[in-house]
């Protein structure tokens, strides 16, 4: 954990944004606003680990728009049960622990839904190896309270950690990152064999997506007042996320759309392609003089090129592949630090709303090739 807070982001904020800016961009939120979220524990009985054995488990967070005055709320943590579970947590130490327990979100415990619409689209998010949902909260909250549902997940073993129903914490495990991790290229695998090693885990992650859209079903009726719009649902992922969301849609028809932040496409993807609208948030690499970044580039645009539905790369100069985190935001040392992340955060979130409310609500969507020195973006 410790390494995690001390990420270094460097990045400016970029004075393209203002001309290139997409329509449906989020609105500002005073200090009061609040969105709701709940906690749930999944066990999928039907669905053995391949590599680890044992059922899989899936720890959820929800963050969803509500109405009205919120005197009653009780004030949602940063990370659940967080004091119960860092000393479980490999290098968190105890200024870790305090640190996190000192963020304030805007989020209300199992409060009710907002009746303002009949329905809202459904987002559902996995974050990076090794990382939590808990560290995208700037975007759940804000997406919540531009009307989705989103639903963040935490996998067994691929996430820093999830608990069972009976509190014992699992927390990251990187043997089998580590055992493909350690083959050597091209002597001892090729490239193409390493990421259709690396795809069949990106599989399972993507066979949680699945099992949790299943759960909604259910909730919807018990706790969501049959609000949640599971005819709308887009899949939303940083890293191994984003491509466990890219293989999520090839599994489940009821994805309608994919955004990836910076993560490589599954092997069958790449392959293939896939069928519904894709957008790429990424950082913008030398790839034009970098041997090894001008073949990412062009593996990932062949990838778009061969989508039966419209695709977008934005590719941000400045950026890092951590930059989509947002500790660093909520941990800033002073005023003007905090200001400077949020702008960067919000240069994401407002291509990811307009990218959702274009797909999944059929808005209106500004995007158009751009390339400059500090933003590229390619249309296909």
């Amino acid at each position: 954990m410790s390494q995690r807070l001390t990420f270094v982001l460097l990045f400016s904020f970029l004075s393209w944004h203002c001309a290139n800016q997409p329509t449906n961009s989020p609105t500002k939120h005073s200090s009061t606003t609040k969105v709701g979220t709940r906690h749930y524990i999944w066990q999928n009985a039907e669905q053995i680990d391949p590599y680890y054995g044992g059922q899989r488990l899936i720890n959820a967070q929800i963050w969803y728009p509500i109405e009205g005055q919120t005197d009653t709320c009780q004030s949602a943590a940063y990370m659940s049960n967080i004091s119960n579970i860092w000393p479980s947590l490999e290098n968190w130490q105890k200024e870790d622990y305090e640190a996190i327990s000192s963020i304030k979100v805007m989020s209300c415990l199992d409060y009710p839904i907002s009746k303002a619409k009949a329905t809202y689209p459904i987002l559902v998010f996995s974050p990076s190896l090794g990382g939590h949902s808990s560290y995208y909260t700037f975007f759940a909250e804000r997406l919540a309270l531009q009307g989705f549902i989103v639903l963040g997940l935490n996998h067994l073993y691929e996430s820093e950690y999830v608990v069972d129903a009976q509190g014992e914490v699992y927390p990251h495990r990187t043997t089998f990152h580590d055992s493909i991790e350690n083959l050597q290229i091209p002597d001892q695998i090729t490239a193409d064999q390493f990421r259709a090693l690396k795809s069949e885990r990106i599989k399972v992650i993507g066979e949680d997506f699945i099992y949790s859209l299943n759960q909604l079903e259910e909730l919807n009726r018990t706790d969501f007042d049959n609000r949640l719009d599971l005819s709308r649902i887009g899949s939303w992922g940083h890293s191994i996320g984003g491509a466990a969301a890219t293989y999520a849609s090839l599994m489940d028809q009821r994805i309608k759309s994919v955004l990836n932040m910076d993560g490589t496409p599954p092997s069958i993807a790449l392959a293939q392609g896939i069928n519904v609208p894709y957008l790429f948030l990424e950082d913008l690499t030398d790839y034009k003089n970098h041997k090894g970044y001008k073949k990412q580039f062009d593996r990932r645009s062949a990838f778009c090129s061969k989508g039966q539905a419209d695709a977008y790369r934005v590719l941000i100069d400045g950026i890092q592949h951590n930059s989509f985190l947002d500790i660093n935001y909520y941990l800033a040392r002073n005023a003007n630090e905090r200001a400077e992340e949020e702008k960067q955060l919000e240069v994401f979130l407002q291509y990811m709303v307009s990218f959702f409310q274009h797909t999944l609500l059929e808005q209106p969507i500004s995007l158009r090739p751009v390339a400059t020195d500090s933003l590229e973006v390619l249309l296909f």
